[in-house]
């Protein structure tokens, strides 16, 4: 170690070296710049590469310590020279794909993203890292944190699904609200049609559904079966869910393929709270269909039905 010690009167710089045994030996007089551009010459001296052996070894050392959580093992293995985007074989993980498996990996989280790896890299089911930790139940700050450092959010998995998705299905709320302000396309549609409202209605979230029917989220989209978020929300019993789609304004006259309405499963599940109010709805709209239309234009709508009286 270098302690450098500046005598104002002359300009001159003296050097103190401490050896690793302790003893301490005083170097000559230098000149100031001279001096610093040994010590900086020395501090930018390149490390020297890795082996491809050693590369490997370092690299299964890290998924290795990510894998059983040891902090000390990951700071050591990135300590010495690991590759960041190292693939686990088979499954194609990065340290950071595995580390966000579990909910109890936070630390391990924060540390590798200190690193700054690459999170537009999939893995094997063609998920990024921010999907994996959505879909495991993982840290929101941690995720909220991949959302700030631009990972992708419109890449789809093997089964269709963004990160939206597997945020709707968990119910997070928060991360929902900042994928929606970096800008998160909530209408892309997995394999079955379905999009990341529609999914979140088939569940216990109605706060998360709650906030996506005040974004453009899709509210009156259909899937494959012709199916809307507010179908689904009745036909699995998420009575909250559907009287949120009502009161926000869905068009409760869609049918699915078999020629069902909203209205006809509410009364074969037995949801006589929906069914009300989708009654009155549906009242509602009759209503402002007649509201300031002419009076012989009503009367002609109610009687045309009947026939002359010399028929």
């Amino acid at each position: 170690m270098f302690y450098i010690l500046i005598d104002i009167s002359n300009g001159f710089i003296h050097t103190v070296h401490h050896a690793p045994g302790g003893e301490s030996a005083r170097g000559g007089k230098g000149d100031l710049m001279g001096l610093f551009k040994d010590i900086f010459t020395k501090a930018a001296a390149p490390v020297a590469a890795l082996s491809a052996a050693e590369q490997l070894a370092v690299d299964t050392a890290l998924l290795r310590a990510v894998e059983f959580n040891e902090i000390d093992n990951i700071k050591a293995a990135l300590a010495k020279g690991a590759n960041i985007n190292a693939r686990a074989p088979n499954t194609n993980d990065t340290a950071l794909m595995i580390a966000c498996r579990e909910d109890d990996r936070d630390e391990a989280v924060n540390l590798l993203l200190d690193q700054k790896p690459d999170l537009t890299l999939t893995n094997s089911f063609q998920q990024t890292a921010l999907h994996i930790i959505l879909r495991e139940h993982g840290n929101d700050d941690s995720a909220i944190r991949m959302i700030k450092a631009k990972a992708p959010l419109d890449v789809r998995d093997m089964h269709g699904a963004t990160p939206a998705f597997w945020a709707a299905q968990n119910g997070r709320t928060d991360v929902m609200q900042e994928l929606v302000d970096h800008k998160a396309d909530l209408k892309i549609p997995n394999k079955d049609g379905q999009l990341p409202l529609m999914h979140a209605s088939k569940l216990p979230h109605a706060e998360t559904v709650a906030v996506m029917l005040k974004l453009d989220s899709g509210i009156d989209a259909q899937d494959t079966e012709g199916m809307t978020g507010l179908m689904w929300s009745i036909l699995l019993h998420k009575p909250k869910q559907a009287l949120l789609y009502i009161e926000t304004g869905c068009n409760i006259e869609l049918k699915d393929k078999e020629g069902n309405k909203a209205f006809d499963f509410a009364k074969k599940e037995g949801m006589e709270e929906v069914a009300a109010a989708l009654r009155a709805k549906a009242e509602k709209n009759m209503s402002a269909i007649f509201e300031g239309a002419p009076v012989n234009r009503i009367r002609t709508v109610r009687f045309a039905a009947k026939p002359p009286a010399n028929a």
